[in-house]
C-alpha cells in the first residue's frame, strides 16, 4: 500500500469541505422555507386594518378597535371581527377587509371629559328615531347610513380611565389616540380622522362638526344628497388665516361644520409628512390650508372651498332661528342644545311657512313662528 502524498491529502479535504458546505447551504434552505411558512400563516390570521395613530399606539395596554357605530341609520355593517374571520378563509393573505359602506362620516374631535355630550349627540339629533319620519320621506336608505368618528386624545402621564374605556366598548364610535389634548393638538385630531376615514369607510362626504353643533339630519342628508360629489370643500367659508407664513393666503371654512367630499380627503391623505406638517392655528386654518394644497398639488380647477348657505344661524338678541341650515352652532351648553332641538323637530311649514323661529329670552322652553320682516342669516364663529 503507497502512502498518501501531500497533494492527495489536499484533494481530499477539498471535497470534504466542498460536501459539508453543499449540506450546510440545503439545510438552511429548508429552514428559511419553514421560517417563511410560519410569517404567511401568522399574517393571513390576522388581516385587520391597522388602525394606531400616526405616533403612537392606540393604548399600550388595551388596543381598542372601532366597531360599527351604534348611530348608523341603515342596517348595522360587519364589524372588524367579522371582517377578520371571513379573511381568514381567504386564499391570499395581502387582501384587505372590505370597507364599510355609508353615505356621510361625521368626525367630532373629543377629549375623555366629554361623555355627556357624546351622549347627547348619540341619542338625540344623530338618531333618526327622534326625528318626525317625514322628514325622511323619499329619502333611498341608501342615503340614511351614516358613522361618527370621535376622536379622542390624552392627558400626560394620564392612562384612559376605567369609565372612558367603558364607554368604548359599549359604543362604537370612538378612537383613542396618544395626541397630547389641548388646542395645538387639534389639527392632528383631524389629519388623522381624514387618513383613517378612507381605510376604514367607503363613504361619499366627511362632515366635521363640533360637540357644541346642532346638527340638522334631514336637512344635511337632503342636501348632500344633490350637492357636487368631487372637488366639494364647503361650509361657512369666509375667514383667511391673519398670522403665519401663510397670511391672506387662502380662506378656510369654519368648524361648526363643514364638508369634504372623498376625492379631496383620499388626495390629503396622500400629502406627505413635509406637506402636512405646517404650524397653523386654528385647526379650522389648517383643513383649509390641506384644501388649498392638494388644490395646488393636483391642479384642481373651480372654487376650494366653496361658500354655501346650510351653515348656521345668526342670533338676534331675540334669537331668531331659521330652521333650513345644515348646522346650528355655538349653542355652549346642554340646555340651549336641547332647547334648539326641541324647537327644530316642532318646526313644519303648514304651522309656519318661513320656517323662521323666535326663542323667548329666559328659560322658556317655548318657541313661536317669527312673522316680523327680520330674516336669521348666518353669522361669525
Amino acid at each position: 500500500m503507497r502512502l498518501i502524498e501531500a497533494k492527495d491529502f489536499s484533494v481530499i479535504v477539498v471535497v470534504v469541505c466542498v460536501m459539508y458546505l453543499m449540506i450546510s447551504v440545503l439545510t438552511n434552505v429548508q429552514d428559511l422555507n419553514d421560517e417563511y411558512t410560519y410569517e404567511y400563516i401568522d399574517e393571513k390570521e390576522i388581516p385587520i386594518p391597522d388602525l394606531k395613530p400616526a405616533n403612537g399606539n392606540i393604548n399600550a395596554d388595551r388596543e381598542i378597535k372601532p366597531k360599527t357605530p351604534i348611530t348608523s341609520i341603515a342596517n348595522q355593517d360587519k364589524t372588524i371581527s367579522d371582517l377578520k374571520n371571513s379573511s381568514q378563509n381567504s386564499l391570499d393573505h395581502n387582501i384587505k377587509p372590505a370597507l364599510q359602506d355609508c353615505f356621510i362620516v361625521i368626525f367630532i374631535p373629543s377629549m375623555a371629559k366629554s361623555a355627556n355630550l357624546r351622549k347627547e349627540l348619540r341619542t338625540r339629533w344623530l338618531n333618526r328615531s327622534m326625528w318626525r319620519e317625514e322628514e325622511f320621506q323619499g329619502i333611498e336608505q341608501v342615503y340614511l347610513n351614516f358613522k361618527l368618528m370621535f376622536v379622542l386624545g390624552k392627558h400626560q402621564d394620564k392612562e384612559y380611565s376605567k369609565e372612558l374605556l367603558e364607554e368604548v366598548d359599549a359604543n362604537r364610535d370612538m378612537f383613542l389616540t396618544e395626541f397630547e389634548e389641548s388646542k395645538a393638538t387639534l389639527k392632528d385630531k383631524l389629519l388623522w380622522a381624514l387618513r383613517e376615514s378612507v381605510k376604514l369607510y367607503n363613504y361619499t362626504y366627511f362632515v366635521k362638526v363640533d360637540h357644541d353643533t346642532l346638527i340638522d339630519l334631514p336637512n344635511l342628508i337632503k342636501g348632500s344628497i344633490t350637492s357636487p360629489k368631487d372637488n366639494l370643500y364647503t361650509g361657512y367659508c369666509n375667514k383667511m388665516l391673519l398670522g403665519s407664513a401663510y397670511k391672506r393666503t387662502f380662506r378656510y371654512c369654519l368648524g361648526g361644520g363643514y364638508i369634504f367630499s372623498r376625492d379631496l380627503v383620499e388626495k390629503i391623505a396622500l400629502l406627505e409628512d413635509k406637506e402636512t406638517n405646517v404650524e397653523i392655528f386654528p385647526e379650522d386654518g389648517y383643513a383649509g390650508y390641506l384644501a388649498w394644497m392638494v388644490k395646488k398639488k393636483y391642479d384642481l380647477k373651480g372654487n376650494i372651498p366653496q361658500r354655501f348657505g346650510g351653515w348656521r344661524l345668526k342670533i338676534y338678541t331675540k334669537n331668531v332661528i331659521k330652521f333650513t341650515r345644515y348646522f346650528y352652532h355655538w349653542l355652549k351648553n346642554h340646555h340651549k342644545l336641547e332647547r334648539m332641538f326641541q324647537c327644530r323637530i316642532k318646526a313644519n311649514k303648514t304651522e309656519c311657512p318661513s320656517l323662521q323661529y323666535v326663542f323667548e329670552n329666559g328659560e322658556s322652553k317655548e318657541c313661536t313662528c317669527d312673522k316680523s320682516d327680520v330674516e336669521a342669516g348666518e353669522g361669525e364663529n
